[in-house]
Parts: C-alpha cells; sequence; structure tokens
C-alpha cells in the first residue's frame, strides 16, 4: 500500500516604495495560502504522487493521460482526483538543462479527443499560458478536481516554432 502527504504553499510578497512623498512612503502586500494534506482518502488528503519530465519538440505538443501514470516507486497511478498540478516550464531543451531554450508552452486547450481534462480550467477548451522559466501552480486542496474516465487527458504544446522545451509536472491527488 502507497501512501503519500503533501504541504503545499504559495507566497507573494512585494513592496512598493515612494520616494517622492514628504520622506518616504513603503506599502506591503503580502498574499499566501499553506495546506499539509495527510494520507487517507477523505477530504483534504492524498495518496498519491507522480513526477515526471517532458521534451516537447518545436511546435509539437504531449498528451498526458492522469488515469495511466507511473510513481517514483514504479507503482501505476490512475488519477481519481488531484489536489494539485504544478506545471514548470525550465527554460532548457532536456532535463540535463544545459541548452538554453527560449520557448512558452500552453497548458490545455483541446476539443479533440473528447476525453480532455477541464479540471481546473472550467473547459476543455481553455488554455494557460506559462512562460519560459515560469511555473504554473495548480491548487484544489479540499475537494480537488475529479478525474473521469473520459476527462483524463492533459495537452501542454510547446508554443515556439523553432526550439525544444522541457517541461517537469509533479500531480498530487487520489487514486481508485
Amino acid at each position: 500500500m502507497t501512501s503519500a502527504t503533501a504541504d503545499m504553499s504559495v507566497r507573494l510578497t512585494s513592496t512598493a516604495v515612494d520616494t517622492e512623498a514628504l520622506g518616504t512612503a513603503t506599502s506591503v502586500a503580502t498574499l499566501g495560502f499553506s495546506q499539509r494534506m495527510a494520507s487517507g482518502g477523505t477530504t483534504s488528503t492524498v495518496d498519491s504522487q507522480v513526477q515526471a519530465g517532458y521534451t516537447i519538440p518545436a511546435s509539437s505538443s504531449t498528451t498526458i493521460d492522469l488515469k495511466d501514470l507511473t510513481d517514483s516507486l514504479g507503482n501505476t497511478v490512475a488519477f481519481d482526483n488531484i489536489k494539485a498540478l504544478v506545471i514548470h516550464n525550465t527554460g532548457y531543451t532536456t532535463s540535463a538543462k544545459t541548452t538554453a531554450s527560449a520557448a512558452d508552452i500552453v497548458v490545455g486547450g483541446v476539443t479533440s479527443p473528447a476525453d480532455t481534462f477541464a479540471g481546473f480550467f472550467g473547459d476543455s477548451t481553455d488554455t494557460v499560458k506559462v512562460f519560459n522559466k515560469q511555473i504554473l501552480p495548480l491548487l484544489s486542496t479540499i475537494a480537488g478536481v475529479e478525474v473521469g474516465a473520459s476527462t483524463n487527458l492533459l495537452l501542454i504544446t510547446n508554443s515556439s516554432a523553432t526550439a525544444a522545451i522541457y517541461v517537469e509536472v509533479l500531480i498530487v491527488g487520489e487514486k481508485a
């Protein structure tokens, strides 16, 4: 039996300084979220994690079947529910991370096949652009996002016509 835990957090702190006012005015804005999830099988729990890397050639895409993955322990994982999906555009062409790439990626946005994962996007045709050397964290830690037999394919497209891109993906959730 496999079990998993997850500590998920996102924090952004921004500081603005105005030196043109009488004296110096400073404003700090912070937004943060943190959630610890344990193994278990009820809300706010996880039991599986999959981390994988994908080299996507120029003008190409890769499709990730969320019902047919392998974790780092060699176990087959068929997600029923995803609590976190993190996609990292590494800015490199391969996992060796020696050759830079300027490619952006687009996540989601496919109408065929019909079993496309809409999950965090609301509709299977919606997309999110992940710029070069950026990360896209998608979290739904309480209820999670359902993965059905007919909503299990996640599309990642390389928007560059000239350069390959290496993408890292981490998925945390619950399996059947």
